[in-house]
């Protein structure tokens, strides 16, 4: 298992590294994410677009406006723009300058509108403020605010209003505002809403652009973790509240499987021969483990040490121990299948499963902490484990399991082996070795569509 000093080093690094070049490659992978998203969101923002230009030709339309070419042509640049960005928002083309681009011709069809209605429309420069086309501003802003992009909304503004000055002072003959004689107080009004909605916009986009980052930081984390930690303790440690590392007592399952004869296999092989050999071998037991929501502790040699029930305890942990160990005891088989007709030697194992109270948490000291679990039950498993190479079975476990696991489902048919002293236990343990179970391949755990049959061992676990 990775340690806890290894695990808040990578949060370091992709939160809060204090190396620049960590911090800036994590920026600009983000920045990337951020651009991909923008980019996806183009074919929608050129659809509004599409449908605000209708709107603005329309009202064109029903104007009654002299005689004039001017808003002709800049209706069809801007038409013609629209068009190009939907095709390249199609293709999926995109570029940053794009959404300058696109803001500074939505503006300027904005102010285009307003200035027909005041110098051919025959509109008071207040009056063309309140017409619904002048009002467009208001939802090209809001466009920016679907890029996640607080600066275009600044720029907008910006520009929509030195647009407005340098068209009023035209037709007013300079840019004179009365406020106290009311002569321009619907200007200014507009004004303030306009500056108010930018500011609220910026806000909001802004907040929103930085919860954003924060959950793809979050995410890219967890999914790191992921790759070291399974993804339910990865979700723990990347939670807001982190108890899950404090050391803790519950009561857990947990596996032991060790490959029988692994030093004599390992001696006819190259070193390379063998680090293959325990890839794969762990990647099978890794995958029966997740598959029946376990978590691999730690790889010991060709040892596995598994848990279950551990960061988040449930009913059926004991149940799914031994679903697990007949598991791995079907894919090993699968992998004999394959190693046989390549010459290559069989493969055995020999699997030990307890069930008792273990402590649970981030253990170690300052220099280096481990997510593990300790105690006498960990150790019972251990030795299990070791008890099947004397006894010559594949899978021992203890009554304390079949116990818990009776209480959930049913588990099959067990006989007991005979009585055993546990080294560093002063009462000997109650062992069990599987009589007869159906294959467990049949089954994922939880579904239960076919019950196994009542739990029947061979002695009675009550005596």
């Amino acid at each position: 298992m990775m340690s806890i000093i290894r695990l808040a080093r990578m949060a370091s690094t992709l939160f809060r590294s204090t190396l620049p070049d960590a911090r800036q490659g994590d920026e600009q992978e983000v920045k990337t994410l951020l651009f991909e998203a923008e980019r996806r969101s183009e074919l929608l923002l050129g659809c509004m677009r599409l449908a605000a230009f209708v709107v603005l030709l329309s009202m064109l339309g029903v104007m009654d406006f002299p005689a004039h070419y001017s808003h002709i042509i800049s209706d069809v640049i801007y038409g013609t723009a629209t068009a190009v960005w939907l095709v390249l928002a199609w293709c999926r083309y995109h570029r940053p300058w794009f959404a300058w681009l696109m803001t500074t011709l939505d503006v300027a069809l904005v102010l285009h509108f307003y200035a027909m209605l005041v110098f051919y429309g025959g509109m008071s420069a207040d009056m063309a403020l309140g017409v619904p086309g002048t009002l467009m501003i208001f939802l090209f802003l809001a466009h920016a605010a679907v890029r996640y992009r607080p600066e275009l909304i600044v720029y907008g503004t910006v520009l929509f209003i030195v647009g407005w000055a340098s068209i009023h002072a035209g037709a007013e003959g300079g840019l004179q505002l009365h406020w106290p004689e009311r002569k321009d107080a619907s200007e200014i009004a507009f004004l303030v809403i306009l500056g108010l909605t930018a500011l609220a916009l910026f806000l909001t986009t802004s907040r929103a652009r930085r919860l954003l980052l924060e959950a793809i930081s979050e995410a890219r984390l967890r999914v790191s973790l992921s790759r070291f930690v399974p993804a339910a303790l990865a979700q723990e440690l990347t939670g807001p509240e982190r108890s899950v590392l404090t050391p803790h007592s519950q009561r857990a399952a947990i596996l032991f499987v060790d490959v029988r004869g692994f030093t004599s296999i390992a001696e006819r092989m190259s070193p390379e021969a063998v680090v293959s050999f325990l890839n794969d071998y762990r990647r099978r037991v890794s995958a029966a483990v997740l598959e029946h929501h376990g978590m691999v502790d730690k790889f010991i040699g060709d040892g596995v040490m598994a848990v279950f029930g551990v960061p988040t305890p449930s009913r059926s942990d004991a149940e799914n121990a031994i679903r697990c160990s007949l598991a791995i005891g079907d894919a090993i088989d699968a992998w004999n299948a394959e190693l046989r007709p390549k010459g290559r030697p069989s493969v055995a194992i020999g699997t030990g499963v307890h069930y008792g109270e273990v402590v649970v948490g981030a253990i170690g000291d300052d220099t280096r902490l481990e997510y593990t679990v300790i105690g006498d039950a960990v150790n019972v498993a251990q030795r299990l484990e070791r008890i099947c190479a004397d006894t010559g079975e594949n899978l021992v476990v203890s009554s304390d399991l079949l116990e818990a696991a009776g209480r959930t489902g049913r588990i099959g048919k067990w006989t007991e082996l005979p009585v055993r002293s546990v080294r560093g236990r002063m009462q000997p343990i109650r062992l069990f070795s599987p009589l007869t179970l159906p294959p467990v391949s049949a089954q994922r755990p939880g579904t239960h569509r076919e019950p196994l049959p009542p739990m029947t061992p061979s002695a009675d676990l009550d005596q």
